[in-house]
């Protein structure tokens, strides 16, 4: 990693929506491979960690010299809606996302200036965005060592990106119920999908929203590589569709007991 990459140490979406970037004069060097924690100086999922302490471990910037620190360079993402969740480090490589339509860019961080790799926009229904709730928000990405990207769109859909090129891999519709062949639930059915997906070995987790529109929450389980249907789990409903296994809450005795999900509002 050069000396460029190594002072890239903070990113923020200000009101003017862009991504400031500062830098220190020390250097931090990168170390190991992808692993539960990203290597220091890199952030490889929303919160940075499976705790989402989104705490770096780089101790460049400190209480004695972040009053120096100075505005290298900024970078506009084009829309006007609220930006929400962190931007992701792999690499040389800062990747960005945006409100709707949630379009993804990939930066290079080992240039002055950190010009633009390349930029997805994808094909969305502007019908989605009455169905919104709370602003056109994304919550952020997920990366998969493998090299690919994950967003979630506001019109209710998965897609995979290629890390690299930018190239869509594959995008997954968000089913109804558990089951192959089950039918897909999106915006015209008052669902939205505005939360960061996660990364779980080979498994990429993704929520919903809608409740307000009386959609019943779930999260669901995407194979990584294809972007095929796993699993899905309800908030409400009997065990066997909340998931919840017999031992569930077995120190809480006022928690316990069969199928309280469907009596759950």
């Amino acid at each position: 990693m050069n000396r460029f990459t190594q002072k890239v140490l903070s990113g923020g979406i200000a009101a003017g929506l862009s991504v400031a970037v500062v830098a220190s004069a020390n250097a931090q060097a990168r170390s190991g491979a992808w692993t539960l924690n990203a290597p220091e100086g890199e952030w490889h999922m929303t919160g940075r960690d499976y705790g989402l302490q989104r705490y770096s471990p780089l101790k460049q910037i400190s209480t004695s010299n972040v009053a120096e620190l100075r505005p290298v360079w900024s970078f506009s993402t084009g829309t006007l809606r609220g930006h929400e969740g962190n931007a992701l480090v792999v690499g040389k490589t800062l990747y960005i996302h945006t409100s709707f339509p949630n379009i993804v860019y990939a930066l290079d961080l080992s240039k002055a200036g950190a010009p633009q790799i390349w930029k997805h926009v994808p094909n969305q229904s502007p019908d989605a965005i009455p169905i919104a709730c709370c602003d056109l928000v994304n919550r952020g990405l997920a990366y998969h060592p493998s090299g690919k990207l994950y967003i979630q769109l506001l019109q209710g859909e998965l897609l995979a990106l290629d890390a690299k090129s930018g190239k869509e891999l594959w995008k997954a519709k968000h089913p109804a119920k558990s089951g192959a062949g089950t039918e897909a639930i999106g915006y015209k059915q008052g669902a939205t999908m505005t939360n960061a997906p996660i990364v779980i070995k080979d498994i990429v987790i993704a929520g919903i929203s809608g409740g307000e529109f009386g959609v019943r929450g779930r999260v669901t389980a995407y194979n990584a590589n294809d972007g095929k249907h796993m699993w899905t789990a309800y908030s409400t409903g009997p065990d066997n569709e909340v998931m919840i296994k017999g031992d569930a809450n077995t120190h809480y005795a006022s928690h316990k007991g069969k199928d309280l999900g469907v009596s759950t509002w």
